[in-house]
């Protein structure tokens, strides 16, 4: 389904869970996060119709106000509803992110949108609305019953941002037991803009202006907080010492002494206390290096970023712990991929932004059957790699979106259960 938008044209892709997954409200809530991305995510709550006839174009009006400044610093969340969700996403600039989220059992006939991706979490409504209220870093709100109002307090509980736009009535403005502190003005917000959240006399497009300096405001508080916390974070990861983060992604994770010892001993089938060749590219590997298999054994022949490879280490068979991670030591300012050139390469094999599911699995399968290391990866098992990242339906692939999520999947892995439940196969580890 496509609608027009001036001179573009929007896709409605839909994202359906896995075949048969079963999962808890706390597993789904993760799985959405990464659907999402790590842009900040503005949530649009409002009536299913709408009581004021100034509301419609309100929305409209703001639709066009935020994305129109916001762009691709945000990514916006509905919740498929008609009303308030529906007029809003259908009016967004164009190349935005708009997903909609519906409960699983929608997953057949999905929203009615226009645009937008339609995405689903959660055995039921109300499940699906607990998952909503945590996903969002800031809540607008038009018009609105006890529904609404409801949402609006898990969310401001979680110490969202709240933008009510009170001059449309119902929640909005305080009824159905809306949190009452959500109605007060905010420091990020002036007090002439919050009066226009407020006030019926002025034309609908200052208000939409308004929520849409408001809106910059907060993703800009937002950027200070989330730099505040990757540097409080750093301090807690004082002792990675795998692989650097490849370029376009923020830090390794699961790299660290004891990760280190973990990935040896799993590979150590034997309690040999040595792994080979093969095996010490596979411990590379998941300590997040991406490079190819010649780059690997240069590193493993003594090459590093300031030393050419040691000719008599070419022959080297055996790689203890400790080899190991010294070569991981040697070669921390050495570049480990970027996340433009996945992007780019995805783009290339696919001729644009995206492709078919099995295109991109036959070009995979075929490239792997050129491998003669006995490290392929069957069908089965790129089909789990794109399970894991969030691509177990049939839709089209976003390849700008997969390549996030893989290089993310690369330096924050998925957890072993995770992958075991997930798996196709038994026994079998998968590399970062």
């Amino acid at each position: 389904m496509s609608a027009k938008r001036g001179s573009g044209v929007w896709t409605k892709s839909v994202r359906a869970p896995p075949p048969g997954l079963t999962e808890t409200q706390e597993e789904a809530l993760d799985r959405v996060r990464l659907t999402l991305g790590q842009a900040p995510i503005i949530c649009i709550l409002g009536s299913t119709s709408f009581s004021d006839p100034d509301s419609f174009p309100l929305v409209q009006a703001m639709a066009r106000a935020i994305s129109g400044v916001v762009g691709k610093q945000a990514t916006f969340l509905t919740g498929g509803m008609d009303g308030v969700q529906k007029a809003f996403a259908e009016s967004c600039c164009k190349f935005v992110k708009v997903f909609n989220l519906l409960p699983v059992p929608d997953e057949a006939k999905g929203s009615d949108f226009e645009v937008g991706y339609d995405i689903f979490a959660g055995r039921a409504l109300e499940e699906r609305k607990a998952i909503f209220a945590q996903l969002g870093d800031i809540y607008i709100c038009v018009e609105g019953g006890p529904g609404v109002s409801s949402e609006v307090r898990k969310a401001h509980s979680q110490g969202k941002a709240i933008v009510p736009l009170m001059r449309s009535g119902g929640a909005s403005a305080g009824m159905f037991d809306f949190p009452p502190e959500a109605l007060e003005q905010p420091t990020y917000a002036t007090k002439e803009q919050w009066s226009l959240l407020s006030d019926r006399k002025v034309p609908t497009k200052d208000t939409a202006t308004a929520v849409a300096e408001i809106i910059l405001t907060l993703l800009e508080v937002k950027k200070v907080e989330r730099a505040a916390q990757i540097e409080a974070e750093k301090a807690c990861f004082m002792d990675l010492q795998g692989a650097p983060a490849p370029i376009g992604t923020e830090r390794m994770l699961l790299s660290d002494s004891k990760q280190m010892s973990r990935a040896f001993e799993f590979l150590d089938v034997n309690t040999q206390y040595v792994l080979d060749r093969p095996q010490a590219r596979k411990w590379l590997r998941m300590m997040g290096w991406t490079l190819s298999d010649v780059r690997l054994d240069a590193m493993l022949s003594g090459e590093t970023p300031t030393r050419a490879a040691d000719p008599d280490a070419v022959w080297q068979k055996l790689f203890t712990k400790k080899m190991l991670m010294e070569i991981c030591a040697n070669n921390t300012e050495r570049g480990n991929g970027e996340l433009d050139e996945v992007r780019d390469g995805l783009s290339r094999l696919s001729n644009g932004k995206q492709a078919q599911k099995q295109y991109l699995l036959d070009l995979i399968v075929e490239s792997e059957g050129k491998d003669s290391s006995g490290g392929a990866l069957t069908e089965d098992e790129v089909q789990h790699i794109f399970r894991l990242v969030g691509f177990g339906g049939e839709a089209p692939v976003d390849v700008d979106l997969l390549a996030e999520r893989l290089m993310q999947g690369i330096v924050d892995p998925p957890q072993g259960h995770e992958i075991i439940a997930k798996s196709p196969w038994n026994g079998g580890g998968i590399p970062r």
